[in-house]
């Protein structure tokens, strides 16, 4: 059933291909950000567990601007979707090569987007940026609420990678699975485990990306922080 969808997306025209992408990360990111919001209110409000990490204000219709503004840079990612679509070779791989292509492209992901998140951070780029980082109390559906441009620079190592090394659909689908889920628990702005001992790896999760919301010039990087301690932007 998934590999005759996927294969039927490889086929479809570019129109309605492009429709297809558009909705296939409407669909992961409205999930994901509904998903952990309901999740960390039940911790917060309902069970009262865990930690707020960031207790500014939001800005006037900051939920409503970040929601317009990730679905629109939704048909933005899905053009850079299409481009990735023209590399795929199978629809569907054998597990091993799924597994292989998975990792790789976490693996590559991070070094690259690193380089392009501290390029958003210089002069010339830094207003542009700033539409993200006006959301100082970020949400779970902040990950998107930013430039176009910037929208095209989340995309890019994806397309990179595609271009070294040609994936399965599969793994293009998965891989934003996963993208838009760290995102999301990123901007989320809790700690469900802020308030239990022997959680510091999971703690670290947490708050990586809050704390370059609330300092600016630290912690870059998406997945693992390594490439933030090589070159001396991680804040713990």
């Amino acid at each position: 059933m998934i590999e005759a969808w996927l294969t039927a997306w490889q086929a479809l025209p570019l129109y309605a291909s492009f429709f297809v992408a558009f909705c296939l990360h409407f669909t992961i990111y409205m999930a994901w950000a509904c998903g952990v919001s309901i999740s960390f209110w039940l911790f917060r409000d309902a069970w009262d567990i865990g930690l707020v990490l960031e207790e500014r204000p939001y800005y006037p219709a900051q939920l409503r601007t970040e929601i317009v503004r990730g679905t629109l840079n939704c048909a933005v990612i899905a053009l850079v979707t299409l481009a990735c679509l023209s590399q795929t070779t199978s629809a569907v791989p054998s597990t091993g090569r799924l597994l292989l292509e998975l990792v790789g492209l976490i693996v590559f992901y991070d070094p690259v987007f690193y380089l392009l998140h501290r390029l958003l951070h210089t002069p010339r780029l830094r207003a542009l940026h700033a539409i993200h980082h006006r959301s100082v109390r970020p949400t779970p559906g902040s990950g998107l609420s930013v430039h176009p441009l910037e929208a095209i620079f989340i995309e890019l190592p994806i397309l990179l990678f595609t271009l070294l090394v040609p994936v399965s659909v599969l793994t293009l689908v998965l891989f934003q699975v996963v993208l838009h889920y760290f995102s999301s628990i990123g901007h989320g702005n809790f700690d469900p485990f802020g308030r239990l001992r022997g959680f510091a790896a999971l703690n670290r999760l947490m708050r990586m990306h809050q704390l370059h919301h609330s300092h600016g010039n630290v912690n870059y990087t998406s997945f693992n922080p390594i490439w933030d301690r090589i070159f001396g932007t991680y804040r713990p």
